[in-house]
This record gives structure tokens, C-alpha cells and sequence, in this order.
């Protein structure tokens, strides 16, 4: 009799969290409705409607004042989606146009589908009310697709009509299909956020709250195939001064993208002759620190999918056609007879690869290969000859990577990363393991990994082992509740280096750090949200056990009911710190004695027409009597739908700053007390002249200009010894960037473009202007040669699903 009512017990436990999990039932059609933004065609009315939506923020579980409906449909092409967002001031709602995957002022709906139900990733589609579309996954927020959708504005709010083919994502080979799913809403002037099946705001995977589809059956993954030729053209005009060379120079470009499915899980991209033209430029900046700077990635075809590539964070795509690493030596060796007549800063990529994907199982496979010309400089000299220098070789970089999932959302990954070059030149390779695992009802998480690096002339000699490096990273977290907390430790040896398909500033170091962290989600009175988090880092020197990081730091963040936010930080470190790394010579160490460091800013609600940014923060050595101040000033606005505009001012005072100036007389550091002043403004503005055609234009002018006021030597305590009164040394700069980007876009077509793209380019360098005051410097620049290039280039997409259906074959 126990064990009967224990069952029965279990059973209706069963079936309480089975009402729990919200469903919607799809409905297989033959006639498709026409994708116009009107829920109209006969279809629909098959459909059941799924309603209900609950707020997930401003008040969490809560009813929402207006309604949605959702509808859904499928046949053999795809699945369709009809939602009703009604509104009872339609006149009322957001919707200004813009790019593309643009965070826009404006209402929007998102379909959010996890295919394999393994509640790991998902693909998610969002639509504003202008129409624009958003696309990307969890995993891979720069995931594109192509698919259809269209909106309209009507007397009782907002109707979408949205299509994905199955081209768009991958789906398991089962005849009978259960995907997990959510629909949201964001109704854009109240900031409120509803969702279909309510996520839980504390849970560390969101996706276990979604609701599931019921019905589809009998689909098949069809074969993503898809072809994107490009033809580009270009011409470029810098006034070189010189009679043996040609002020204009002109370029046609000429290649294509290809996607294929291998499975119904797994793809494979190829990008031959990749043209970047349409790219946002680099934000240059003057690098006084010991470390390259990083740069963000810009290129599609490297931002797309490479979430998997990233374990372990041993890639840097931006090593992919870098900067030759003899780009600078072409001018430092130049004869007085000699100019420079073509240096290009990029090496030319030849194609590029990968293979990826996650089956059913929670497996997934990377494969990433590419491959980058030799690059030459070529120097003319004042007889007419040309020669050719190399300033970076061929290269074959190579990625493997292995990572497996369980649904108790533990994981486990292995990745091999390596470049080969000619065998006088450097190669790099590094393997990984790593992996983590969920307790305690998924409350707390283990992680850990372990990496070798090898460097050598050859990867394959036994000299590599000479160079092999070992890392190795633990931690243990509690990942779920508004009270979070996390412990760390890193370790790396001396000879760990991962920096040449990686970016990697430091090795031979030890740390230990925590986080605590406490988050309010309920609002009370004004405050929507709020979080305060406590950090304590402590970071040493293996070889030498000395101190090279330590501090401790407070952060707090409001976020109000309407939308206003604050947050501000104080950092003060704990120690004195040992960096090995300013005086560029391993022989030598220089100390930086205890800093205090505080930042505050605010961030008003982008709904409104202006919006403003602001952020301030100081830093301050005592025992330097240096200060550092900077200040960042960033107004929005909005006019209408169609124009938005932003300025971003950005100025740093660095005071009586102590660092590497140089080299003195005997080739050791030399190091100096300096004041740099730093500018930098961007403007950008985005007129739409439709969903489908945006012109974008962004203009940035950096300033930098370094000014030392005394030069001292570098002693072997790690202190610095008295001034140098030698007029010899003279390390004053100043550093300019200036850079125009305009780009219209005409998507003609889905997946088709037709790109113009002028860009202007300067980089003045000369002494005359270090005694200049800000403004006759940025006219002098202004005045200086340009680099101006015009391109126009013409995309067109090809998909094998859409041709056979107009095909009927």
C-alpha cells in the first residue's frame, strides 16, 4: 500500500512539472501565406493561437498590458510565424529604421527556436516594428541567415509574418520534430519585456524554462547550399610626390563564399579571395604600454560561427592577414635614395575554411584552416629600380577542436591550434583540455583546463621541446541565485606562449582571485534593478614569487524604473607590484608603487529621442604624485525613424606619468616622468533611406601627444635613479589618426548587395606640430596627404533550396 501511494505521489509530481512546460502545437500546411506583414491568408485560421505572456521585466511575473498572439505553421520548405502584438496606442510605438542586427529604438518580437530540445544553444530571430531583422545564436551573436519576415501597423497594434527555411538552422533527422522555443516581446517606450514561457531571472541556462513545439513531423534538414560571388572595384589616390610613381592606383577583386551542409548538424564555409572592404577601420591609438594593442574583428567571415573556435581562448582571429611583422623595418632600412612605393599592412589571404557543428548528441567538431600569402614591400629608388622586400611569408594556420556537452550541462572540449611557415621562420603550436561540471542542483559549477605550447623553427623537430610551455586554470562557482560568488587560479610557466595565433600579454604568473556578487531584480519604488560586486585579485611571478597584480575592488549598478543607470567603482590596490615588462629588457624590473583608482558614469534611456552617456574616472599614485584623469561624453539622438546620430568625445590627462621612454647611450631602459593628453572624437550618423538600403557614415579624429618633463635611468632595484641632465634624449610625440568610412548598402535581393564604400585615411607624421595647440593640429592633419579609396563591390546570394523551388525541381 506504501509503495502504491509513493507512486502515485511520483506520478502526479510527474505530471505537474509536465502542465508546466507550455507547448504549441504546429500545423503542417500546403498553402503558404504570403509573407506581407497581414494575417489574412486562409492558413492562419488553422492555426491555434498561443497567448498568456507574462513580464519579464519591469515586474517580473507579472501580466502585461497588452497582448500577444502567436501562431504557428510549417511545410516542407520551413516553418511560419504569425504574431499579433496588440497595442492600444499604435500610434505610440517605436519604430526607427536602421541596420541590420542594430540594437534600434523600436519595438521588436523575438523567436528564440533550440532544435535539439537539449536546452544548450539556440537560434534566435528578432523583427522590429520598422522591419528590420535581427539574427544570431546564444553561443554566436554574429550568426546571419537568410529568411523572410514582414510587419505592419494597424488600429490595434502590430502584425509580423515571419518564414524560416530549414536552410536557416540545423534540426536532428527525426520524424517526429521536439524543439525547444520561446517567443519574446519588447515594447521599446516602456521597457518592458514579456515572455511566452517565463524564464527563471536567477537560473544560470535560461533555456530550461522554454516551452516546446508539438506536431511537426515528417520534415527532413535540407541541404544548406549556398553560393556568394563578389566582384569588386577599386581605385585609390595618395599624392606619393615622387615622378616614378603612379598618384593612382586602381584594383578588380573577384571571389566567392560557399556554404554546404555535410549532415543535418555539421557545415562547411569556404571564403576564397575574401574582399574586407566594407569593414569599419581600426581605432588606432598611440601603444606606450609594453603590449600590442587588440583590435576588434571586423570581418564576417571571422565573426561568423567561430564561438566554437574560441575555446580556451587561444585564437585570435585578427592573426589571420596581420600586420607583417617586418612592416616597419621597410622604413628603418630605407637608403636616402629610396621611397617606399607599396607596403601593404595586411597579409593578402588566399581562402579560408571551417567545418563546424553540434549534432543531437551534444557533439561538436571545428576544423578551421586558412592560408596567407607572401607579402612584399616594394622600394623604388631615384634610378627608376624597383626591388621587392618580404615582410611576412606564407603562413597555414590551423584549428581542431572537439567539444562535448551532456545534458546535465556539463562539458568537455580538446582544441589544437597551430601555424606553419617555411622552416627558418617561427611556428606555434598549442593543445588544450578542458571541461566543466554542474552540482548541487546546478547551483555551483567546477571548471578546469590544462595547455602545452610549443614554439620552434620547425613544429614537428625535437627543438620544440626545448620551448614547450604548460598553463593550467581551475575554478569553482556558485552560478545560480541573486548571491553568486566565484574562486579562481591561473597558472602559467615561462615558457607558455600561445601569441602567435593567440593574444596573450603575460606569462611565468600564479594568481588567485574572487568575485562576490549580490543582484536585486525586484523593483522597489524607483529602482528596477540593482547589482554590487567585490573583487580581489592577487597575481605573482612564478619564477620569482614576487607580487605583479594585487588589488581589490568594489562595483555597484542602479538601474531605475525608468530606465536611468548608474554605476560607479573603487579599486585600490594592496601591494606594491613588480612589472618585468615596462623596461623592454629582461634584465630589469621596474616597481609601481600602491594606486587608487575610482570611475563613475550613467547611461539614460535610449528610448527617448536624446539619450547621453558619461563616464569619469581618476587614478592616483601617491608616491609619484601622478594622476590620471579621463572623461568620456557620448549624446544620442534620434531624429525621426530614418537619421540617428552619435558623438563620442573621449579625453585623458596622464600627470606627471613614470614609464619607458627609451634606450640611453648604453642600450639600457631608459625611463621617463611625462604628461600625454589624449582626444578622441567620433562621429557617426545612419540615415535609412528603407529597411533594405542604410547609409553609414563615421568620422574619427585621435590625438595624442606625449611631452617628458625629465629622463632617468632604470636601476637594478627597480627603482628609478636621479634626472639625467642630458639634452641628447628627446622622446617627445605627438600622434594623430584620422579616418572617414562611408558606406551605403543596397540589399536588392535577400542576401544580395550592391556596396559603395569611400574611405579617407590619414596619418601624418612630423615634428612641426608637436608646439601645435589642438585645433591647428587637426587642421594641419586635415591638410596633410590623404589615402582616399572609393569601392564599389556587388554581392549576390545563391541558394540551391530557393532556386529549386522556383524550379519546381
Amino acid at each position: 500500500m506504501r509503495q502504491t501511494f509513493l507512486l502515485f505521489i511520483l506520478l502526479a509530481i510527474h505530471l505537474i512539472n509536465e502542465a508546466q512546460v507550455r507547448s504549441i502545437n504546429a500545423v503542417k500546411i500546403q498553402d503558404e501565406p504570403i509573407i506581407d506583414g497581414i494575417l489574412d491568408d486562409a492558413c492562419w485560421n488553422k492555426a491555434s493561437v498561443e497567448t498568456n505572456f507574462k513580464q519579464k521585466t519591469p515586474y517580473y511575473n507579472s501580466s502585461t498590458a497588452r497582448e500577444s498572439c502567436v501562431r504557428m505553421l510549417y511545410n516542407d520548405e520551413g516553418v511560419f510565424f504569425g504574431i499579433q502584438c496588440f497595442d492600444n496606442a499604435p500610434d505610440s510605438i517605436l519604430k526607427q529604421l536602421g541596420k541590420r542586427d542594430d540594437d534600434l529604438n523600436a519595438d521588436k518580437f523575438n523567436i528564440k527556436i533550440d532544435p535539439y530540445n537539449n536546452r544548450l544553444d539556440a537560434y534566435i530571430f528578432g523583427v522590429y516594428a520598422s522591419g528590420i531583422q535581427s539574427d544570431s545564436r546564444i553561443k554566436d551573436a554574429n550568426y546571419n541567415a537568410v529568411w523572410e519576415s514582414a510587419t505592419t501597423i494597424n488600429s490595434n497594434g502590430w502584425e509580423i509574418e515571419v518564414f524560416i527555411p530549414y536552410s536557416a538552422f540545423s534540426f536532428p533527422k527525426n520524424d517526429v520534430q521536439t524543439w525547444a522555443i520561446q517567443f519574446e516581446r519588447i515594447v521599446r517606450r516602456d521597457r518592458e519585456t514579456s515572455q511566452w514561457a517565463l524564464e527563471d531571472q536567477t537560473a544560470a541556462n535560461a533555456l530550461l524554462s522554454w516551452g516546446i513545439t508539438k506536431g511537426i513531423k515528417g520534415i527532413k534538414p535540407s541541404l544548406k547550399l549556398s553560393l556568394t560571388p563578389y566582384a569588386s572595384y577599386t581605385v585609390s589616390h595618395y599624392p606619393y610626390k615622387n615622378k616614378n610613381t603612379n598618384d593612382f592606383s586602381q584594383n578588380f577583386g573577384g571571389g566567392l563564399d560557399l556554404r554546404i551542409s555535410l549532415n543535418e548538424s555539421y557545415n562547411l564555409d569556404i571564403s576564397l579571395l575574401p574582399d574586407f572592404s566594407q569593414v569599419q577601420s581600426d581605432d588606432i591609438i598611440k601603444n606606450l604600454s609594453a603590449f600590442e594593442t587588440g583590435y576588434a574583428e571586423q570581418r564576417p567571415f571571422f565573426k561568423e560561427s567561430m564561438d566554437l573556435f574560441q575555446k580556451g581562448n587561444f585564437f585570435y582571429t585578427r592573426r589571420i592577414g596581420r600586420e607583417p611583422r617586418s612592416f616597419y623595418e621597410v622604413y628603418s632600412n630605407l637608403d636616402s635614395n629610396e621611397v617606399v612605393i607599396d607596403n601593404p599592412a595586411h597579409a593578402k589571404l588566399l581562402n579560408a575554411v571551417k567545418i563546424y557543428g553540434r549534432n543531437k548528441n551534444g557533439l561538436a567538431i571545428g576544423v578551421f584552416n586558412a592560408i596567407t600569402n607572401n607579402t612584399y614591400a616594394e622600394i623604388s629608388n631615384s634610378s627608376g629600380e624597383n626591388k621587392k622586400i618580404l615582410t611576412e611569408p606564407l603562413a597555414n594556420y590551423n584549428i581542431i577542436v572537439v567539444d562535448k556537452e551532456f545534458k546535465n550541462s556539463a562539458s568537455i572540449y580538446a582544441i589544437n591550434t597551430s601555424s606553419l611557415r617555411n622552416s627558418i621562420y617561427l611556428n606555434n603550436n598549442v593543445t588544450s583540455l578542458g571541461g566543466n561540471v554542474y552540482f548541487n542542483n546546478k547551483n555551483h559549477r567546477i571548471s578546469a583546463s590544462i595547455a602545452n605550447s610549443q614554439n620552434s623553427n620547425n613544429v614537428f623537430s625535437k627543438q620544440s621541446i626545448n620551448n614547450s610551455g604548460f598553463a593550467f586554470n581551475a575554478s569553482i562557482a556558485k552560478v545560480k541565485g541573486n548571491w553568486r560568488w566565484e574562486i579562481a587560479n591561473s597558472n602559467s610557466n615561462s615558457k607558455f606562449n600561445y601569441n602567435d595565433l593567440g593574444f596573450m600579454s603575460i606569462n611565468n604568473f600564479s594568481n588567485i582571485n574572487s568575485t562576490t556578487s549580490y543582484s536585486w531584480y525586484n523593483p522597489a519604488k524607483w529602482i528596477k534593478e540593482s547589482q554590487i560586486i567585490g573583487y580581489l585579485y592577487s597575481n605573482y611571478r612564478q619564477t620569482t614569487l614576487k607580487p605583479i597584480g594585487n588589488y581589490i575592488r568594489i562595483y555597484g549598478r542602479i538601474l531605475t524604473i525608468k530606465h536611468f543607470s548608474l554605476y560607479a567603482y573603487a579599486e585600490n590596490s594592496i601591494s606594491k607590484c613588480y612589472n618585468y615588462y615596462e623596461p623592454r629588457n629582461k634584465n630589469y624590473f621596474y616597481i609601481e608603487p600602491l594606486r587608487k583608482s575610482f570611475l563613475i558614469g550613467f547611461s539614460s534611456n535610449y528610448s527617448k529621442p536624446f539619450a547621453l552617456d558619461f563616464e569619469g574616472f581618476y587614478s592616483h599614485i601617491k608616491k609619484n604624485k601622478t594622476n590620471n584623469f579621463s572623461i568620456y561624453l557620448s549624446p544620442i539622438y534620434k531624429l525621426g525613424n530614418h537619421i540617428s546620430f552619435k558623438y563620442e568625445f573621449n579625453a585623458k590627462a596622464n600627470i606627471n606619468q613614470i614609464g619607458y621612454a627609451g634606450c640611453d647611450t648604453l642600450q639600457n631602459p631608459l625611463f621617463g616622468n611625462r604628461n600625454v593628453n589624449e582626444i578622441n572624437n567620433v562621429f557617426s550618423l545612419v540615415y535609412t533611406i528603407k529597411n533594405n538600403m542604410p547609409i553609414s557614415l563615421r568620422i574619427r579624429h585621435y590625438f595624442n601627444r606625449g611631452k617628458y618633463l625629465q629622463y632617468m635611468p632604470l636601476l637594478s632595484n627597480g627603482l628609478t635613479g636621479t634626472e639625467i641632465n642630458n639634452n641628447s634624449y628627446d622622446y617627445n610625440y605627438t600622434f594623430n589618426n584620422f579616418y572617414l568610412d562611408f558606406i551605403y548598402s543596397w540589399q536588392f535581393a535577400p542576401g544580395s548587395l550592391l556596396n559603395v564604400i569611400w574611405k579617407t585615411q590619414i596619418n601624418p607624421i612630423h615634428s612641426d606640430y608637436n608646439q601645435m595647440n589642438y585645433i591647428k593640429n587637426l587642421q594641419y592633419t586635415i591638410e596633410h596627404e590623404q589615402l582616399n579609396s572609393i569601392t564599389l563591390k556587388l554581392v549576390y546570394y545563391l541558394d540551391y533550396n530557393s532556386i529549386k523551388k522556383r524550379k519546381n525541381i
